[in-house]
């Protein structure tokens, strides 16, 4: 069993404090971009009895948070430091920065990032430590989740294990809500016992408190230290300034050495954990018995040989983010978390694991190692054996394995890994999947009215055994989902539809099907079909309809005298069809006429008795309060094209209704014997009793209409 006594015993301390709710956020910095560093940050050397800041006293990190201040690694503003409040992705980056001592910066100038913002230096910083993949991301100012939190922190203290076991998550009933790239480091701290959880939920995207993520850093590195101030053991984390030789001294919740440390010499040195952030690293020196259990080298550059004399004992060499070509020898294991890593491998070596990608790892000719894992997600690696590997086994994608040297026994997880080196035994664990099946939906082209759909998924070439998760969509929308064995059923979709007068006559009936295999590739099917929906026909829903309709149709005026109010308000088309169906109206023609008071609507039908259709629908002017349009059912008498023509207006054309009346449709009022408008009202009653029109609806009555057609006005 590997031991990691060392590292829970740094961080157990994280437990509660992770486990308890969060308080809401506040500001690390200013908001406003325009204040730079130097306006926020506060004398660093001052002691806590002289801080302002107002929003501390009585605080439960007080303590913590004015250690944090006299480290310079938080800074505020105006007398406040927001204990409380949000803090964001690179407000927690710029506090690495600092606990760190990054000083050097990637070059970012290309970036979209401007120049000016107050964290620029930061994110340059950042990008050189590793901690950041790219500069040229949205994200920096959102507020940092407990998931993200639990990740920057294990990566910036380098604690994810290179192959954790997943699992450990599905204890959390909300453990699905743990991203892809953060389940490594999150099942990291849970297999150690360092994330207890709350009622059965992890909380992931809750969010996380200033003051709570300045305490969890203090948890695990207790004093930041001159080399020449160490001394004695050390029952708690330390981080060490600059290139230090320390002989003699202890470690049991592990030592950091900053961007600033080049040359180390750790003679008779006792540590759980070792990690070194040095930007550019010279030397590293063992000897007099040194004991460590786990050496992390995560440096941005420098070209080291680790190699450990007999007397000396390092467990696991971690070969974090970093640069610099790593040679190793005399290890029991090596795990690469890192990418991008260059390592050869020497004598004495057992295993190595890869979680990182796009790494190079030689094992020279005459070398032996038991074992070489490629986890789960570690993409495009190169591993060049022209010694021998007794058992290999790769799960990740795109990999290489080539050399001439031999495996013994060659275990291949994905099909994508491409192999020029002799083996003795060769294990297919490829889980194919879905691979060359295919899928199609039974369904008939048609459905009757009132008839359930039945719908099946037909899979095609597919192995048997293969449990999937299946997806039934309608027009888009999720309307079933669940799961389904391969070879042992067809999976059956059922629907009752509703009918309405007004319901599509066509669905799209869309399945997926996915698969995930055992090493975490997505696997997809899918097809789709259109099928014809039958509707009862206008009579059922006239006589469905007409008991509601007919109460709500009425023929006195509702609005308030406006235009506006017309055209805010109506029946629907529907309503409109079921009324004059359920009257039973007819006409000599294939038209009929619908002038309703209460909406200011002169609504024109096609069709004959009982199957009347909607085709226009007209706003129009009847008789104000005073002169009332008169109501009840009559027909079209006569057209007149040049209309009317008085001392004081023109109205024209005019189409007259109520034989022997002086009632008809016709234009807005013009001058007379003009096309100047004289009185442009209409959409609400105001005419002497004959119905005002929009001039090109009074022209299509004029030219469609025919006379003898009814004229209903209700």
């Amino acid at each position: 069993m590997r031991r990691v006594s060392g590292v829970i015993s740094f961080l157990l301390v994280i437990v509660m404090l992770i486990s308890n709710s969060f308080t809401t956020l506040a500001e690390l910095v200013p908001d406003h971009e325009e204040k730079n560093e130097a306006e926020t940050d506060i004398d660093t050397d001052a002691e806590p009895d002289d801080m302002l800041y107002t929003d501390i006293a009585g605080h439960w990190a007080e303590e913590t948070l004015k250690k944090a201040v006299i480290d310079g690694i938080l800074s505020g503003t105006q007398n406040q430091l927001n204990p409380n409040g949000n803090i964001t992705t690179i407000q927690a980056l710029a506090i690495f920065c600092r606990i760190l001592g990054a000083e050097m910066q990637a070059d970012i100038s290309g970036s979209a990032l401007s120049d000016t913002a107050w964290y620029y230096e930061y994110a340059s910083k950042s990008l050189h430590l590793g901690l950041i993949k790219s500069v040229d991301i949205t994200g920096f100012n959102s507020v940092l989740s407990r998931q993200d939190a639990f990740s920057l922190i294990a990566k910036a203290f380098a604690i994810t294990e290179a192959a954790p076991d997943l699992t450990v998550l599905e204890q959390f009933s909300d453990h699905i809500h743990v991203s892809a790239a953060n389940r490594p480091a999150v099942a990291t701290l849970v297999s150690r016992e360092l994330i207890a959880g709350s009622e059965g939920n992890l909380n992931p995207n809750r969010n996380t408190s200033r003051a709570e993520f300045v305490t969890m850093i203090y948890r695990i590195i207790s004093d930041i230290a001159k080399p020449s101030d160490l001394s004695g053991d050390y029952s708690y984390g330390v981080l060490v300034r600059g290139s230090a030789e320390i002989n003699g001294n202890n470690f049991t919740r592990g030592v950091w050495f900053d961007c600033g440390a080049a040359d180390i010499n750790l003679s008779r040195t006792n540590a759980d954990e070792v990690v070194i952030r040095s930007h550019s690293l010279s030397s590293l020196r063992f000897g007099a018995n040194a004991k460590i259990t786990r050496l992390v080298l995560a440096a941005q550059a420098g070209d080291i040989s680790i190699s450990p004399t007999r007397t000396d004992i390092i467990d696991t060499l971690i070969v974090a983010e970093g640069g610099g070509q790593i040679t190793a020898r005399n290890i029991d294991t090596i795990e690469i978390t890192g990418d991008k890593r260059n390592i050869t491998v020497h004598g004495n070596v057992k295993n190595i694991i890869i979680s990182g990608r796009d790494n190079t790892v030689l094992i020279p000719s005459g070398i032996t190692v038991d074992s070489v894992v490629i986890a789960k997600n570690a993409n495009d690696n190169t591993l060049l054996i022209n010694g021998t590997v007794n058992e290999l086994e790769t799960m990740g994608l795109r990999g290489t394995i080539e050399g001439d040297g031999r495996v013994r026994a060659l275990t291949l997880a994905l099909a994508y890994t491409q192999v020029n080196i002799r083996y003795d035994i060769l294990n297919d664990a490829i889980d194919h999947g879905l691979t060359d099946a295919g899928i199609r939906i039974d369904m008939p082209e048609r459905l009757p009215v009132a008839t359930r759909l039945n719908a099946s998924a037909i899979i095609e070439d597919a192995l048997p055994g293969k449990e999937c998760d299946i997806i039934w969509l309608m027009n888009g929308n999720t309307v079933s989902q669940g799961k389904l064995t391969t070879g042992e059923n067809t999976p059956v979709f059922t629907h009752n539809f509703t009918y309405s007068f007004n319901m599509a006559t066509s669905a799209l009936i869309k399945v997926i099907v996915r698969y995930e295999t055992a090493h975490g590739e997505q696997q997809e099917l899918s097809a789709e079909k259109t099928i014809i929906l039958e509707n009862y026909n206008k009579q059922h829903w006239t006589k469905e309809e007409a008991p509601r309709v007919l109460r709500a149709v009425t023929n006195e005026y509702k609005g308030d005298f406006t235009l506006e109010w017309a055209q805010a308000n109506d029946y629907t088309d529907f309503d409109k069809e079921v009324w004059v169906n359920a009257k039973g109206y007819s006409s000599e023609s294939k038209y009929l006429v619908w002038i309703n008071i209460t909406y200011q609507r002169v609504n024109i039908f096609e069709g004959s008795t009982g199957n009347w259709d909607l085709t226009k629908t007209f706003i129009v002017a009847t008789g104000s309060p005073r002169n009332p349009t008169r109501k009840g059912v009559t027909t079209v008498t006569a057209k007149q094209r040049a209309g009317w023509t008085t001392s004081t207006y023109t109205v024209r054309p005019v189409v007259r209704f109520f034989p022997g009346s002086g009632y008809a449709f016709h234009s807005r009022l013009y001058k007379p014997r003009t096309d100047v408008l004289n009185d442009d009202r209409i959409g609400y009653p105001v005419s002497l009793g004959c119905i005002r029109m929009y001039d090109e609806d009074i022209w299509y009555i004029f030219n469609n209409i025919p006379e003898g057609s009814t004229v209903v006005v209700h």
